[in-house]
């Protein structure tokens, strides 16, 4: 793997987090980032914002956007980033399409180490074989209604543990909270709750998730 755990007097790591489509840099809470960032051992932590207003738009409709301007918007912001913290792995952690946008930039050579991709619609052009040196934690929930499907289930057997060019792809299943009193749809509901301090636990007890966040805790500059 492209990282691995090194010293635990190491110097941890960059996380960004990344919204999806129809929504914004207050998506997530401070609690859920600072759950997340603890946890991955971070130094310093981005909320980005998508630079157009495709995130206005639906998923179809800003589809070359999310593959085109707005992956390479975040390309550029990726690489100021890593110069600013030279020898650093950086973390993205995206919700819904912002894990496919960060997935295009990172295929486009954006320098980033690590994509958790929380509720992220699966993509026929996100793969393990056009991923290098990146690992990838696709989590989903099979019950949420925008990005859980019968191809997400299918995708977990096909993509896990998948090896290509340094990358490594894992799938992780989980169960997002949804409320059976609220007036959203149940299924939407455990979208918009991807990115949850609920689902995040649930990440820390899986063992490859596991050795992946004391890798970034432990992590020491080269």
């Amino acid at each position: 793997q492209p990282i691995t755990r090194i010293d635990p007097s190491g110097m941890d790591c960059v996380v960004v987090f990344i919204h999806g489509t129809m929504s914004n840099d207050k998506t997530f809470s401070k609690e859920f980032m600072n759950h997340a960032a603890k946890s991955l051992g971070a130094v310093a932590v981005h909320n980005y914002a998508w630079q157009s207003s495709s995130r206005k738009l639906g998923s179809t409709a800003n589809r070359n956007s999310i593959q085109g301007d707005e992956a390479e918007a975040f390309k550029d912001f990726i690489e100021r980033i890593s110069e600013k913290n030279p020898g650093l792995p950086v973390v993205v952690v995206g919700h819904s399409n912002g894990g496919n946008v960060a997935a295009f930039a990172a295929q486009n050579g954006a320098p980033i180490n690590a994509i958790i991709r929380l509720g992220s619609p699966p993509d026929a052009l996100i793969t393990p074989e056009r991923m290098q040196n990146v690992i990838v934690f696709d989590v989903f929930d099979p019950n949420d209604s925008v990005a859980g499907s019968e191809r997400n289930i299918a995708q977990a057997g096909g993509f896990q543990g998948g090896r290509h060019a340094g990358s490594c792809w894992y799938t992780i299943q989980v169960d997002a909270p949804a409320s059976l009193w609220n007036f959203t749809p149940a299924g939407i509901e455990k979208h918009m709750n991807m990115h949850s301090v609920s689902v995040w636990n649930q990440l820390l007890k899986d063992n490859d998730f596991k050795r992946f966040s004391e890798s970034m805790r432990n992590y020491k500059k080269r």
